[in-house]
């Protein structure tokens, strides 16, 4: 040991990469309200956001939604948190819709506290989801790779801050990949 070794350590700061996980509650009211929507409700001029992608996008504008969608925040406030689900606005949810081929750029929600997705289908070749780390020091691969995929299933919910780096694979199956994801605040 060099004298050096006995006073010198590493301190690692502001390590706020993470992502909750769990089944989604109420999936099945949610999928029914998912499977609603058509490929004529696509609308993808609505949005100002996704041009350097090839995916579709659809606004889900039904009000019974919210509170689906509440519950999971509750549930994830309550475990990440100790808060309760009043602290949240929730802004309008959105269906991505991935064809053969399509894929999502890696992207941030930065002006969102949190972001979420729920999958609602898989199948082998699906587009994989993915973050993709931002820190230029973890880019030289000395510690490990840059891009992480979470280990994901239908009817799954993630839900992670907006500032992280997140896209989906290429699509490589014929049967349409469908996530539905929506942003969100705490209350201040």
């Amino acid at each position: 040991m060099n004298k050096l070794s006995e006073f010198a350590y590493t301190n690692f700061l502001f390590l706020n990469n993470y992502y909750y996980h769990a089944p989604c509650l109420h999936f099945k009211e949610i999928e029914d309200i998912v499977n609603s929507y058509t490929e004529d409700d696509i609308d993808n001029d609505f949005f100002d956001w996704g041009y350097n992608c090839d995916m579709d996008k659809t606004p889900v504008k039904n009000s019974n939604i919210f509170q689906l969608i509440l519950d999971n925040m509750g549930a994830f406030a309550e475990d990440i948190f100790k808060i309760d689900s009043s602290t949240w606005n929730i802004e309008e949810p959105w269906l991505n819709t991935y064809k053969k081929g399509q894929y999502q750029e890696i992207h941030d929600h930065a002006e969102n506290d949190f972001s979420a997705v729920v999958f609602m289908n898989e199948e082998i070749d699906f587009g994989q989801f993915y973050f993709m780390d931002r820190t230029p020091a973890r880019r030289s691969n000395i510690f490990e790779d840059d891009i992480s995929y979470p280990n994901i299933s239908k009817g799954d919910i993630i839900i992670f801050p907006g500032h992280m780096l997140h896209g989906v694979s290429p699509h490589k199956n014929d049967i349409i990949r469908k996530t539905l994801s929506f942003n969100m605040d705490m209350k201040r």
